[in-house]
């Protein structure tokens, strides 16, 4: 057993995880409590629209907007990520220039 985990260490790339992209959701003591290992994600095109009030989450009809839980602007890069459990969204990070 130890030998196979030596060997799975041996060939993962430097600060690898689970993850994936969203590893910065992750990584981040404010956020982290958005993510599992598969919940947060780039938003897929059309899928977030702001409204006057917010954003809208479109397959789920969820409305977020400043100030509440789960809504954040963020400085990674230029697009707007989502994290879903159980079918809802949990948390959206919109870019900064986009406030």
């Amino acid at each position: 057993m130890a030998a196979a985990v030596a060997a799975f260490v041996a060939i993962s790339p430097p600060g690898a995880r689970g993850h994936g992209d969203a590893e910065w959701i992750e990584r981040d003591h404010l956020w982290r409590w958005c993510c599992g290992p598969e919940d947060c994600r780039r938003a897929f095109p059309g899928e977030v629209q702001r409204v006057e009030n917010g954003y809208l989450i479109s397959p789920t009809q969820q409305l977020f907007h400043d100030g509440m839980r789960g809504f954040y602007y963020h400085q990674h890069d230029h697009d707007i990520w989502l994290c879903m459990r159980g079918g809802a969204a949990i948390c959206l990070f919109v870019p900064e220039e986009m406030s």
